[in-house]
């Protein structure tokens, strides 16, 4: 799940996603009129709700034959910095030469855990993590 926190601008998205009618949300002049009313709609949000991010992963799965549950949760209070610290975080483990992976790679498989966990820690992030 992602959104804004606080989530002022997520019920404006939902309100429009379950509004408009289906049909018209698979035609790509609506997805367009659609991205500018969103660009304004943030606009207006932003200044009452901020511009934060709230990102929280919950993943089901069996570990050792036990039903586990992992869920994740990232808060930060600037949705435009905390993209930017991932992609800096990246391109300063590509120049230090501490990431090799050559080609084109979804982030989740060149980026190490270790690496993850060594940006957060520089940039002072934290990432909660919870194991049921």
């Amino acid at each position: 799940k992602f959104g804004s926190v606080p989530d002022l601008y997520n019920h404006l998205t939902w309100m429009m996603a379950h509004w408009i009618p289906k049909r018209l949300l698979l035609q790509p002049n609506t997805v367009e009129f659609l991205a500018h009313v969103s660009y304004r709609m943030t606009a207006v949000s932003d200044r009452f709700s901020g511009i934060g991010i709230a990102i929280r992963a919950d993943i089901d799965g069996v570990h050792k034959n036990t039903p586990k549950r992992y869920t994740a949760t990232f808060l930060h209070p600037d949705t435009a910095a905390a993209a930017g610290i991932g992609t800096g975080s990246i391109a300063q483990f590509l120049l230090s030469g501490e990431l090799q992976a050559p080609g084109v790679w979804p982030v989740e498989k060149a980026l190490p855990t270790r690496l993850f966990e060594a940006a957060c820690q520089q940039r002072g992030l934290t990432v909660s993590v919870v194991m049921e």
